[in-house]
């Protein structure tokens, strides 16, 4: 599934963007790859295609990147965070995910913290707020991990006219 990120903060930042999911690249290269290699029609094309659906197309290359797009993307919200972070000194940031249901109630959570540069480990913490924030919505992946490395990346913990830094940030699954 895709999602949408909107963010807004402090330093009149704005950012709002539509993502893809991981899984639709691998499909469409899967795909693409499997029409490649077939050399009849188009029509039987389809119908083997068709017929012949696995419904469980993870192998293992595609574990294997998204382990490591995990980790890339975690070392690189971690980053960008803590640089966010020493800018600010200290900063409120709000999460909410949002995975909307046409039949039952969407499922939601938000978490909102405020973290300071003298903390232990702020990016840890942030982090360890966000997971069932992200898990309860279903976008806890790597590809939402990497979209908020790159909010914290281009906001930069800039302050407003009082000096205060605060981020919110809204993802829903479209």
């Amino acid at each position: 599934m895709s999602f949408r990120l909107f963010a807004r903060g402090t330093g009149n930042y704005h950012h709002s963007k539509d993502y893809g999911d991981e899984g639709d690249v691998y499909d469409l290269a899967d795909a693409l790859g499997r029409f490649g290699a077939m050399s009849d029609g188009v029509a039987s094309t389809v119908t083997n295609e068709l017929s012949g659906a696995v419904p469980n197309s993870d192998f293992g290359l595609q574990t294997g990147l998204n382990s490591m797009g995990g980790l890339t993307n975690v070392d690189l919200l971690r980053t960008n965070f803590t640089l966010a972070l020493v800018n600010a000194r200290q900063m409120m940031v709000f999460v909410h995910a949002r995975s909307p249901n046409l039949i039952f109630p969407a499922d939601s959570a938000n978490t909102v913290a405020n973290y300071t540069a003298t903390g232990r480990s702020p990016a840890r913490d942030f982090m360890r707020h966000i997971h069932p924030t992200l898990e309860t919505a279903g976008l806890n992946r790597f590809v939402v991990i990497g979209a908020l490395a790159e909010v914290f990346g281009v906001w930069g913990g800039d302050g407003g006219p009082w000096g205060e830094r605060m981020l919110n940030i809204t993802i829903t699954n479209t």
